[in-house]
């Protein structure tokens, strides 16, 4: 795989390079970039179910599904069905 003078220079600068060859897309990023971001994108670690439930409940916090608003949501459905069953008595 051969790189254009432009391409070459764009990594150098740190810039990750989309490529082409045969049909295979590549992404060319220095070492040094690459190492800085592996952690992001492979986890070797092995999750147990607890440690995978208590990152979800964090997450989960931190989007606002622990906000009172989210009451309505959360009894959505037996909602709907008493007022389904509301409408069809009438």
């Amino acid at each position: 795989m051969n790189l254009t003078a432009p391409e070459k220079s764009a990594v150098a600068n740190g810039e990750a390079v989309r490529v082409s060859e045969d049909g295979l897309e590549c992404v060319v990023l220095r070492a040094d970039v690459y190492d800085r971001l592996k952690h992001l994108l492979y986890d070797e670690q092995q999750w147990t179910d607890k440690d995978l439930r208590r990152i979800l409940a964090k997450s989960a916090e931190g989007n606002g599904w622990n906000e009172p608003a989210m009451d309505d949501y959360d009894h959505y459905d037996e909602r709907l069905a008493k007022r389904c069953q509301s409408v069809a008595e009438t």
